[in-house]
């Protein structure tokens, strides 16, 4: 559904500091903070792939079962523990290859999110992406900025910033 997070171990990507976005024609408003990371770059766990990550958590129950069926825990559980108050927010876990990228969580207002890969404003910087470790970003997204009243109301759908 939404695809891995990565970052080279040189520091090139630009991480977490990502604008938010301003509702442009599109209607698309950045939400969420990054709570969690796990970076392969920094604690290696072959074989990973995005779908390995990928969840839309609604409750506490459901991040518990998400972080119980990590691959490599012995790598990859710590770092991507996080306190979230599920009572009015949700958590998405955005996994994307990174090549010079930032990611953003992007919503429309009316409960559907997706993950964004933003590029770099020089194109020239890009790494090749296949050789990129993954990374992980575990993010808290309040209900309200959803334009939800309930958890259930939120859908994961990676069409929304699909051209």
């Amino acid at each position: 559904m939404v695809t891995v997070a990565s970052l080279l171990a040189v520091g090139a990507c630009a991480g977490d500091d990502v604008p938010a976005a301003t509702g442009g024609a599109d209607g698309l408003v950045s939400v969420g903070t990054s709570v969690a990371t796990w970076s392969e770059d920094s604690a290696p766990a072959g074989g990973v792939t995005e779908d390995d990550f990928t969840a839309l958590l609604r409750t506490q129950d459901e991040y518990d079962s998400w972080l119980d069926g990590l691959p490599h825990q012995d790598v990859t559980r710590d770092p991507l523990t996080a306190e979230i108050d599920f009572t009015d927010s949700v958590a998405l876990v955005a996994a994307h290859p990174i090549c010079d990228e930032s990611i953003r969580v992007l919503t429309d207002g009316a409960g559907t999110i997706a993950s964004d890969a933003v590029p770099p404003a020089d194109p020239a910087s890009q790494f090749v992406c296949e050789w990129s470790p993954l990374r992980v970003n575990v993010y808290e997204i309040p209900l309200a900025d959803l334009g939800v009243d309930s958890a259930g109301q939120v859908v994961l759908d990676p069409t929304l910033v699909e051209p």
